[in-house]
């Protein structure tokens, strides 16, 4: 139990589980995530794809309950389902009417020991990730982009810099006793968050938890592998070329400070914020003045959604030769915000504020965002945290921000061209 918050419990099994609980009263419902610490930059080198592949056949069919079967289950209950992959994390989560968590973490428990890998599921699933990436990369103007192309310009490492989609050539090489090596460190019970929140008692659901997860063997937990790297003292660039998009794009992109690190993290999502996050922002404006649409995130999918390091993104849609002044008006823009009094970033903290907090203000929101700060910072509360410190990040942390957006070294640019560009 926390001090600050008599409806959190949570408990470290000897298999090296943690399982977090939070009550949220009058809900109605109860979320359940399970997150692993198998993201994209978990895969094994020259296996880009693998995490991906995975998700998909973690939905295959386990000891207790065949293909389809958790889906099946839990929309039978009256819930929701569905599994993502991200930088760090492969999260797997659902939404059920109070009264129904136990089943939901026994199929949880079943997939995590009992997972059955063979070479027809394994065909099956990575014709199916092929297709995906047909469709929404080669087959969608701007598909996958910036997150596909952006961290090779912005790290050197395999780890971090790779496509984390996957390359066909990667995927196509992947066997079944690869999947099932994957499987035994990465899905192991020590590199795993169980995290529920709702209309639970959270000690009796811990204790639940205990006796379904307690019993699951101890495979270890898997180290991380390096992600440390130190910024290069230039700008990089990576070229990428689209066929299909009308007009070029640009995305800028540089390490962020650690997502721990709450009050320099809030920093740069104010900063962006301030920057394109609505009709008012002075940047978005600048470009919207010329036909240019842009925007801007702190994480490729997120803030506080990835371990240390994680990256600023900045995108723009500019007409051919327009890449220079866009690069401009993003600096003269970082130089303004450095020189703005406090009155002026305020409206940027509380719309980054209201923003963050209304995507976890639901049962799930919340569920994922325990898994998450638990599984990635050790700390259950953190994500929470950092959000509400959106809303008091002093004036001087912004303007720090700031200046390192307009350094550009340690910049990465990723330049899209069209069909038709030279």
């Amino acid at each position: 139990m926390t001090a600050s918050d008599e409806r959190l419990r949570h408990a470290a099994l000897p298999n090296g589980l943690r399982i977090v609980a939070r009550r949220l009263p009058g809900r109605g419902a109860v979320g359940v995530a399970v997150n692993y610490r198998a993201g994209f930059r978990g895969e094994p080198e020259g296996r880009s794809g693998m995490a991906h592949l995975f998700e998909h056949l973690m939905f295959q069919g386990s000891a207790g309950f065949g293909a389809g079967g958790h889906f099946g289950y839990v929309q039978r209950l009256g819930g929701t389902v569905s599994g993502n992959t991200f930088t760090d994390i492969s999260d797997f989560h659902q939404v059920v009417p109070a009264g129904n968590e136990r089943r939901v973490l026994e199929m949880e428990a079943d997939r995590m020991q009992h997972l059955i890998l063979d070479q027809e599921r394994l065909d099956v699933q990575r014709r199916v990730v092929l297709e995906e990436i047909n469709l929404k990369v080669r087959g969608a103007p701007y598909g996958g982009f910036p997150w596909t192309v952006l961290p090779r310009a912005v790290y050197s490492g395999w780890h971090n810099a790779h496509n984390g989609y996957g390359d066909e050539a990667d995927l196509m090489e992947i066997t079944v006793q690869e999947c099932r090596d994957f499987y035994a460190s990465a899905y192991a019970p020590g590199n795993a968050v169980v995290a529920v929140a709702g209309d639970v008692d959270p000690g009796r659901l811990v204790d639940e938890a205990v006796e379904v997860f307690g019993g699951l063997d101890d495979r270890g937990t898997p180290k991380p592998p390096p992600l440390d790297e130190t910024p290069g003292t230039s700008p990089r660039t990576h070229h990428h070329r689209d066929a299909l998009a009308p007009r070029p794009a640009l995305a800028i992109g540089r390490p962020l400070p650690a997502p721990s690190d709450i009050d320099r993290y809030a920093a740069f999502v104010v900063a962006s914020m301030w920057l394109t996050g609505n009709d008012h922002s002075p940047l978005r404006r600048a470009l919207d003045a010329r036909g240019v649409p842009c925007a801007s995130v702190c994480g490729l999918f997120g803030p506080w959604l990835a371990a240390e390091p994680d990256t600023f993104t900045f995108v723009a849609h500019h007409d051919p030769g327009g890449r220079n002044a866009v690069v401009d008006l993003f600096d003269e823009a970082c130089e303004r915000l450095a020189a703005t009094g406090d009155d002026g970033i305020g409206p940027a903290r509380r719309q980054a504020h209201v923003s963050l907090l209304a995507q976890q203000d639901s049962v799930l929101g919340e569920t994922r965002a325990l898994a998450r700060s638990e599984l990635l910072f050790g700390d259950p509360g953190l994500v929470r945290r950092a959000m509400l410190a959106t809303a008091t990040v002093p004036a001087t942390h912004v303007h720090a921000a700031a200046r390192e957006l307009a350094d550009h070294r340690g910049r990465g640019y990723a330049e899209l061209t069209t069909e038709g560009q030279a």
